[in-house]
């Protein structure tokens, strides 16, 4: 009797034991785009959308260890083509498809825009019938030389494409680059097909092996001009090879900077700084991502004198900092601030004395620049929200006031909001900022206003001069708007994972403007919505970041779903995606 007993119980602990989550799965096919002959081998690899809170919690782990796609599952296609990715944690992923000898594959890109399509993967719901048509990858070769027609080694050749910002204007977006070897030749392959500028520069980072750079070598784009402008595109075709993309380098003379540095505190020259030439103007096809500049300024510490050579005719800012004493004892002002590591890195790096100089070179040398180095001025900032008292919000020390410059290149950062609303932002050089707010954890607060001086407004810059003490007020509200709806194709089937995008009726408010991906069921919601109002999108297909652009919206005006907020309110629109045009 015992023993039966004793079985009962046991049976009854296993039934009462919640059964293990079910796991995603999914499974397709990929061939070959030109005959659908299967391809094996090929590599299908899961990427996951992270949300916010996995941003900031991988943050560390994407530096050190290589971003999301370092440990991302993946399987590979077997000898019909097939694969089955099993046991998948449930949530939104990307699937990424790459063979050798073709060009990755992201699911659902169409064209040559996007970025893919979202999937959406649900608990004991397998994701069937995917299919990849993987197209032949090209190749890109050349040598580069210089005018009289040396070969240049150890230069890095880069391909570039155009696309857009995220204020929509155009710029280049690097993406594969090499290194010429000793007959300056370069090689790129299995690229994907594509319109593409070629650009050969310098290595960023001085590492010229057993070459000899014996003088200065422009940044130069195909054929052999130095900005893009009046560059030659070369074409991409699957499996095409483009040869004898030769760079001919012109002998250009640059020109000479000298001047000194003195640092205003003490009136001296700093025993270290680092002092670099970037580019001003923002006119033009620029680089999505600009370098930090043109350094290797030849610095004398007891004079204060420095000087940059082969700076070549343009305008340009003349940027320079202390370098940071990591043995300066940090004060307790500073150290209060102090929570995570995100904050012990920031006030490590944000108290740096600088300096920046607008340079306009011409054709010959530049003497006597003075650059005065200054810790700037502290602004003190007041936050509040609309009826509630600081104190009483969950995690309101998450909230920080930032600065930056018109042109995005220099930022104030602000310390962590205290239980009174009161932080600072140190180190603000003289000139006119935009005022960005970052909530953080406190997601259901939008701003409302800013005020600082006399001056103020929303989308206003504000002016900060050496002599600036008053407050920088900014007031959020807690009555922010809700949008949401559902995502439909043209046959009014959901499109999970679809990207809806909401953009205010004043084109200029880029603080306003939010994206979303749908859900399984093509569900979107928009939080923390300004009053105002607004046009909500979706594409099938366009470019990363086009929506920015007037010129490409107002194609799309007509398709979009407006929609106008107040306070508090809460809005359904029902919104179908907007098809890709037929080529």
């Amino acid at each position: 009797m015992s023993h039966l007993l004793v079985v009962l119980l046991l049976l009854v602990r296993i039934q009462a034991q919640p059964a293990p989550p079910e796991k995603a799965s999914i499974e397709g096919v990929v061939l070959k785009s030109t005959s659908a002959e299967p391809l094996a081998r090929a590599q299908v690899k899961l990427i996951k959308v992270r949300s916010e809170k996995e941003i900031e919690e991988e943050q560390g782990a994407i530096y050190f260890e290589g971003g999301p796609e370092a440990n991302a599952p993946f399987v590979l296609s077997g000898a019909d083509g097939k694969f089955l990715l099993r046991d998948i944690e449930p949530g939104q992923y990307r699937v990424s498809v790459a063979r050798n000898g073709y060009a990755q594959q992201w699911y659902g890109k169409k064209l040559d825009v996007g970025q893919g399509t979202i999937l959406d993967l649900q608990p004991g719901r397998p994701v069937k019938d995917l299919e990849f048509r993987l197209v032949q990858g090209g190749v890109v070769t050349g040598r580069i030389r210089d005018s009289v027609g040396e070969p240049l080694p150890s230069l890095e050749v880069a391909l570039l494409k155009v696309g857009y910002g995220e204020t929509g204007k155009k710029v280049l977006r690097q993406g594969r680059s090499v290194t010429t070897d000793d007959r300056g030749e370069y090689r790129f392959f299995w690229i994907e097909p594509g319109r593409y500028y070629v650009r050969a520069a310098q290595r960023q980072e001085g590492y010229f092996g057993a070459a000899v750079v014996d003088r200065f070598v422009p940044t130069v784009y195909y054929p052999g001009f130095v900005t893009p402008e009046n560059a030659t595109i070369i074409e991409v075709l699957p499996g095409s090879e483009s040869s004898a993309i030769d760079i001919v380098v012109p002998q250009l003379s640059g020109h000479t900077v000298r001047g000194r540095v003195v640092d205003a505190s003490t009136g001296k020259p700093p025993k270290a700084v680092s002092i670099q030439v970037g580019p001003r103007t923002t006119s033009g096809l620029a680089l999505e991502w600009e370098p930090s500049g043109r350094g290797g300024a030849r610095y004398n510490a007891t004079t204060g004198t420095f000087e940059i050579r082969d700076v070549l005719p343009g305008v340009y800012w003349l940027n320079a900092s202390v370098n940071v004493d990591f043995n300066a004892p940090i004060s307790a002002e500073r150290l209060a601030d102090v929570k995570t590591g995100d904050d012990l890195w920031r006030t490590a790096f944000s108290n740096a004395v600088s300096a920046r100089v607008p340079l306009e070179m011409r054709a010959s040398d530049i003497d006597d620049v003075v650059v005065t180095l200054t810790k700037g001025v502290t602004i003190p900032v007041r936050v509040s929200v609309e009826g509630v008292e600081m104190s009483a919000l969950k995690d309101f020390d998450s909230i920080r006031v930032n600065l930056s410059n018109a042109e995005e290149s220099v930022w104030g950062e602000g310390t962590r909001t205290n239980a009174e609303g009161l932080s600072r932002i140190e180190g603000v050089a003289p000139g006119e900022y935009k005022v960005n707010v970052d909530t953080g954890k406190v997601k259901e607060l939008y701003v409302k206003d800013i005020r600082y001086g006399r001056g103020g407004g929303l989308d206003e810059l504000v002016e900060i001069s050496d002599q600036s003490a008053s407050t920088l007020q900014v007031l959020l509200s807690p009555r922010s708007g809700q949008i949401e709806g559902n995502l439909v194709d043209t046959l009014s089937q959901p499109v999970s994972g679809g990207l809806v995008v909401l953009i205010p009726d004043d084109r200029d408010r880029r603080r306003l403007y939010k994206q979303v991906n749908a859900d399984h069921n093509g569900h979107f919601v928009f939080k923390a919505v300004p009053p105002g109002g607004y046009k909500v999108f979706s594409w099938e297909a366009l470019e990363y970041n086009a929506f920015h652009d007037s010129e490409v919206l107002s194609k799309y005006e007509t398709q979009g779903r407006p929609v106008r907020m107040q306070e508090s309110s809460k809005e359904t629109v029902d919104l179908k995606v907007i098809p890709t045009p037929k080529q």
